[in-house]
């Protein structure tokens, strides 16, 4: 019988082995180069909201900045509302009750602080319920310390009255830095300047001396404050605290901080 079977061509199949291996080893290739690049852009998406303040440019600085001014501003105008609603309802005696709450005002806003700056109470909840606690005491600390005040009738002046007068203007200078502090951030390009800020402090004062003399007292009481905000925004900028890019309210805590701190250019933290 004769056997019709063609002959196998082993040099032919050994070449369709060969290109379906080299196929197969080209799409694995493909495919883990496609995985290889999609880590990278979760990696780079990822690092972008977690790097460190110090180690992006500085129109990321500026923005992240601007929104602890912010803060401040909103901190400012619920402490002036917060004076107004429950001030003028406080009687002003030196009663027991306003020490009793200025030593716990201060005690608790120092531990606060303390607590609102660590790395472990840094995720939003508990960053937001810490300047919350802020918030409250810093309020509670000016009101009792006004309702110790005793102020003067009739025009007269003692001393309670220079201390309360004082405190008002120190606190309003205050809410004027942040917004000057504000202005200038919308405008920096390179990086902060205290004398520019300094420098605008002192013409705004001016403009406002000409409408009202008065006002020219103001002016040495607003620099000292504006040289620690200053003083503390450049810290944070070159690394004190190691806030990351999305650590807004962290930040705000830090910077609240830093103003008691400015003599050491780098925290550790405990």
């Amino acid at each position: 019988m004769q056997n019709n079977t063609p002959p196998i061509d082993f040099a032919n199949l050994h070449s369709k082995n060969l290109q379906q291996q080299i196929f197969s080893q080209n799409q694995e290739q493909i495919l883990s180069y496609n995985q290889y690049s999609q880590d990278q852009e979760n990696q780079i998406a990822f690092s972008k909201s977690d790097n460190l303040i110090k180690d992006v440019d500085f129109n990321n600085q500026r923005i992240f900045l601007l929104k602890i001014i912010g803060i401040f501003i909103i901190w400012s105008l619920i402490f002036f509302l917060s004076l107004y609603l429950f001030g003028l309802n406080i009687k002003q005696s030196n009663e027991p009750l306003s020490q009793i709450l200025i030593f716990l005002s201060l005690t608790f806003l120092i531990l606060l602080m303390r607590m609102g700056i660590r790395n472990q109470n840094r995720n939003p909840l508990k960053s937001c319920l810490i300047f919350f606690g802020l918030l409250i005491f810093y309020n509670v600390l000016y009101i009792s310390l006004f309702s110790s005040l005793q102020f003067a009738d009739n025009n007269q002046v003692n001393v309670d009255t220079i201390v309360g007068t004082i405190l008002l203007i120190c606190v309003s200078l205050n809410f004027l830095v942040n917004i000057i502090v504000l202005a200038y951030l919308l405008v920096a390009r390179e990086r902060i300047r205290m004398l520019y800020v300094i420098a605008l402090e002192i013409a705004i004062l001016i403009f406002l001396c000409i409408f009202y003399n008065p006002a020219i007292i103001m002016i040495p009481f607003g620099f000292p404050y504006t040289y620690c905000l200053i003083k503390t925004l450049q810290q944070i900028l070159n690394g004190k605290f190691s806030l990351k890019q999305n650590q807004v309210i962290s930040g705000a805590i830090a910077t609240f901080f830093g103003l008691f701190n400015i003599c050491n250019e780098q925290y550790r933290d405990l």
